[in-house]
């Protein structure tokens, strides 16, 4: 099950440049948000393909998931 509402406050509100920080602590964050998005993602089942259009209208270009190679 989607929870789109929950996935759009995350995707808005994730630093989505925090592998370059040298502060690990912004880092971990950082890594934990990325973490729980793509454990909404996965969780979506037959909406997994409406999670991933979401994420990738709101991701930086480059950041963007291919639904058809997506397994993680």
């Amino acid at each position: 099950m989607l929870n789109r509402k929950k996935l759009q406050t995350l995707l808005e509100n994730h630093d989505w440049y925090y592998n370059y920080s040298d502060d690990f602590s912004v880092y971990t964050s950082g890594r934990n948000e990325l973490d729980a998005i793509h454990k909404i993602i996965r969780n979506a089942g037959d909406k997994q393909n409406e999670a991933i259009a979401l994420y990738n209208s709101e991701c930086p270009e480059g950041y963007e998931i291919n639904p058809e190679t997506y397994h993680c």
